[in-house]
C-alpha cells in the first residue's frame, strides 16, 4: 500500500514537472529587436513586469512589439503572439465658436447680403449647417425669393446645382484668363547727322569775319 501511494506522488510530480517547467518560459520582444524571457507578472496598457531570474522587470507598454506566453525554447508549441496594436488617436473636434464670435459673423453677412441679423439667426435655427448659411442668402439674393423657399428646398436634401436650376439661377460664369498683351514701344530711328570736312567747317566759320573785314 505505501509502495502503490509512492509510485502515485512520483506520477504526479512527474506529470507536473513540464507544467512548472513551462512557467517562467514566456517571451517579450521590443520593438528595438531585443527578447526577453521570463514570467509575464502582470501587464496592462501601460506597461508590462516580467520576472527574470528572480528579478522583476518593467518595461513602458509602447516599447513592446509582442509578447508570447507560454513558450519553451521550441520544446513545446509556442502560444500565439499578441501584437500590440497602437492606439488611435481620436481626430480633434472642429473648435466652435464663441458667441461673440457667430455675433460677428452674423454681423458680417447680414451687411454683405443686405439683409437684418435676425434673418442669419433664423436661416442657422433651421438646421442649416454653417458652412452653408452664405450660400442660403447668396441664393435667396440672386434669385430675389424668401429665404425660407430655399431653406426648405436645402431641408429636403435638395443640391445646390438642382436648387439653382429650379429658381432660374444660371451657374455662375468661369473666370476667363486674362490674355497677356505685350506691349512694344517704337523703334526711334535718329536721323543722321551730316558733318562737313574740316576745311568747309573752317571757311563757313571765318566767312563773317571775311564779310566785314571788306566792309571796313
Amino acid at each position: 500500500m505505501r509502495r502503490l501511494i509512492i509510485l502515485s506522488a512520483a506520477a504526479v510530480c512527474f506529470w507536473a514537472v513540464p507544467a512548472w517547467a513551462s512557467m517562467g518560459n514566456d517571451t517579450l520582444t521590443l520593438k528595438d529587436g531585443r527578447v526577453v524571457q521570463g514570467q509575464i507578472v502582470s501587464e496592462d496598457g501601460a506597461k508590462v513586469v516580467i520576472t527574470v531570474s528572480g528579478v522583476k522587470r518593467i518595461f513602458e507598454r509602447d516599447l513592446v512589439a509582442s509578447i508570447a506566453y507560454g513558450t519553451d525554447n521550441g520544446a513545446g508549441a509556442q502560444a500565439p503572439s499578441t501584437e500590440v496594436e497602437p492606439e488611435a488617436v481620436p481626430a480633434p473636434e472642429p473648435a466652435v465658436p464663441t458667441k461673440a464670435e457667430e455675433n460677428a459673423q452674423n454681423a458680417q453677412l447680414a451687411e454683405q447680403y443686405g439683409v437684418s441679423v435676425k434673418d442669419v439667426v433664423w436661416v442657422r435655427e433651421q438646421g442649416i449647417a454653417p458652412e452653408d448659411v452664405p450660400e442660403v442668402l447668396d441664393t435667396a439674393a440672386r434669385a430675389q425669393v424668401p429665404l425660407g423657399k430655399v431653406v426648405a428646398l436645402r431641408q429636403k436634401g435638395a443640391s445646390w446645382e438642382s436648387i439653382h436650376e429650379r429658381l432660374g439661377l444660371a451657374p455662375a460664369p468661369e473666370p476667363r484668363p486674362r490674355a497677356h498683351v505685350e506691349v512694344v514701344a517704337p523703334a526711334v530711328v535718329m536721323a543722321p547727322v551730316l558733318v562737313p570736312p574740316p576745311n568747309i567747317l573752317l571757311k563757313i566759320l571765318f566767312w563773317p569775319f571775311m564779310i566785314f573785314r571788306h566792309m571796313r
